[in-house]
């Protein structure tokens, strides 16, 4: 009969975090008792409002413009630019 081989380190986390990762999902996406397996459903109710963070120079310098970073960032987002290239355009600022 064959002596078993010890587990490795690299399999040890790997068989550790599948099992973790297993006992934390619920069971309803597991296809358990619960219901079918699949995602929750995430729901939205109403318009989230663009939120842009700065520390203190993104609102005290304007660098001889009229609008500050976090100004012009926001602008950009509630005008429909993309959000990276507005918030590059305040950081440019």
């Amino acid at each position: 009969m064959k002596k078993p081989r010890p587990m490795t380190r690299r399999q040890f986390v790997a068989t550790s975090a599948a099992a973790g990762a297993m006992a934390s999902t619920p069971s309803h996406l597991l296809g358990g008792k619960e219901g079918p397996i699949g995602a929750p459903a995430v729901l939205r109710s109403g318009r989230i409002a663009p939120k842009v963070v700065s520390d203190i120079s993104g609102f005290r310098y304007r660098n001889g413009g009229t609008e500050n970073s976090v100004e012009r960032a926001f602008r950009g987002i509630i005008s429909g630019e993309d959000v990276l290239d507005a918030l590059i355009a305040g950081v440019n600022i």
